[in-house]
């Protein structure tokens, strides 16, 4: 193939076997919430867990800037297995004590200030995946931060 292909996994798990930059072939476990990205003339075999098969959405992908944008990933041809970040970063928080679980409203509390790039980035921790945080994100009324008047966007004259 001549083009990059990326998998994300739903559910289930499954095995990559990919050449790495030697050409030597590595077995890789792959399960829901991880993704992997095949490599232009990269030999790869993929096959989904009888037990637990795997489901999968993937997109196909090519372009001039392609290795420029991969380059602000961890993605390489030696490592083309996608962690979600998120998820560890909620069990860090949780570990310090940044992040609590509150059982009687059955959500998580932040008990320190903690900045994060986006409301969309915060909602991702939270719930281990992605999530646009306008409209996840409620205040103490129940009003979304998007109802709130956060994110609109105004034109300059």
């Amino acid at each position: 193939r001549n083009h990059y292909l990326f998998h994300y996994i739903i559910s289930g798990t499954g095995t990559l076997i990919a050449d790495n930059a030697k050409g030597e072939a590595v077995n890789y476990s792959i399960k829901s919430d991880q993704g992997f990205l095949i490599f232009p003339g990269q030999i790869t075999t993929y096959y989904s867990d009888s037990q637990l098969p795997w489901e999968y959405v993937w997109i196909e992908f090519d372009g001039l800037r392609v290795n420029q944008a991969l380059d602000f990933t961890e993605l390489s041809v030696d490592s083309p297995v996608y962690h979600p970040h998120s998820k560890n970063l909620r069990e860090e928080l949780l570990s310090d004590g940044t992040l609590q679980l509150d059982p009687e409203h059955n959500c998580f509390i932040f008990t320190k200030d903690t900045q994060f790039q986006s409301a969309s980035a915060a909602a991702a921790i939270i719930a281990g995946t992605v999530r646009n945080g306008l409209d996840v994100w409620t205040n103490r009324e129940g009003f979304s931060l998007k109802e709130s008047g956060f994110g609109k966007k105004t034109k300059k004259s």
